[in-house]
């Protein structure tokens, strides 16, 4: 179901889902100045439309590839890392890049809508806050990076410095992503903002830094590569996406081995039905008010959902589950073979 600024806000003022209201603030932002971007367009023309419907085809493939991390992160690595290129790119084809940065977010907006068409049709629609944020961070870097090599103020630079400059744009956008990511999951969860930024920074890392590597490398070589730099280098980026998302998959798994494993005393009769989820639901609960982060709370989620395995080890199941009333040495028998586990 699509989620609109009116369901963001019940009749009485109150927000009906936590964090939506931070979502539909961000999604407003980048629809005005996707507008914005769309109208200056078709005012001052398309400059380049070849260079922009490489990168346009570019991104609309990496918004259809997309992933999904642990802690239901949804990312767009290959279209982001297109869009950024596009967004600071100097030369094509040994030919100076003229087109505004209007034009960057033009290209990058209707690409990703593109690239998410056939998602949309499977009613498979991204978060709210995604589509915003990737427009909102390309923004940023195309209106930082343009303005200065439209004037000639970037041109004067050698290529290795300019590589930096460039390569500080990226990572300053992807850092701006971030942050509005946090934003929002610090409004989901009640969490604090600079615990949930925290959370970003490190669950992006890796990723983030292949992102920016790649978008540079795809501006720098344009001028001798041309069109090739971008199936090229758009390989490689592939190539990672697919080793995370086996990480992913890794991580997944491992999760719901756990779940499975805490209701196996629940089916043997040794703890009621239900009891490991609702001390997981309560464990959690109280971990995110003392505001733990993101890594602690998956531990204390396992943790909370196995602390009862170590009944297995007994010949009769403790009444209710109740290892309080056990005999010491029952409950060191307990403790010990559920550690071991």
């Amino acid at each position: 179901m699509t989620l609109t600024a009116a369901d963001a806000v019940r009749p009485g003022g109150r927000v009906s889902e936590p964090g939506l209201a931070a979502s539909v603030l961000l999604a407003v932002a980048a629809l005005l100045i996707t507008v914005i971007s769309l109208c200056s367009t078709a005012i001052y023309g398309v400059k380049q439309p070849l260079v922009a419907l490489a990168f346009g085809l570019f991104i609309g493939v990496g918004a259809f590839l997309r992933l999904r991390l642990p802690g239901d992160r949804e990312v767009w690595p290959v279209a982001t890392a297109g869009a950024l290129a596009y967004s600071v790119l100097p030369w094509f084809g040994g030919i100076s890049a003229e087109h505004a940065a209007y034009q960057a977010v033009s290209v990058t907006a209707l690409a990703m809508i593109a690239g998410m068409l056939p998602h949309m049709v499977a009613s498979r629609l991204p978060a709210l806050d995604l589509v915003a944020r990737q427009v909102l961070a390309v923004a940023f870097a195309a209106f930082v990076f343009r303005p200065s090599w439209q004037f000639g103020e970037a041109r004067g630079y050698p290529a290795w410095e300019l590589s930096l400059i460039m390569l500080g744009v990226c990572v300053l956008a992807l850092l701006l992503d971030a942050a509005m990511a946090s934003l929002v999951r610090s409004a989901r969860t009640r969490a604090p903002f600079i615990r949930t930024l925290g959370d970003e920074l490190t669950a992006g890392l890796g990723l983030n830094s292949a992102v920016a590597a790649t978008a540079v490398m795809i501006s720098m070589t344009s001028s001798a590569m041309s069109f090739w730099a971008l199936p090229v280098f758009g390989l490689q980026m592939v190539l990672v996406q697919v080793a995370f998302k086996r990480y992913a998959m890794i991580r997944a798994t491992y999760r719901q081995t756990i779940r499975a494993l805490s209701r196996v005393t629940e089916v043997g009769g040794y703890t009621e039905t239900g009891h490991a989820r609702r001390v997981c639901d309560i464990s959690l609960a109280v971990g995110r008010e003392m505001g733990m982060a993101e890594n602690d709370l998956l531990n204390l989620e396992y943790a909370a959902l196995m602390h009862d395995i170590g009944q297995l080890s007994l010949d009769d199941p403790i009444p209710g589950g109740a290892t309080v009333v056990a005999a010491p040495y029952q409950q060191r028998q307990i403790a010990d073979k559920g550690a071991d586990v």
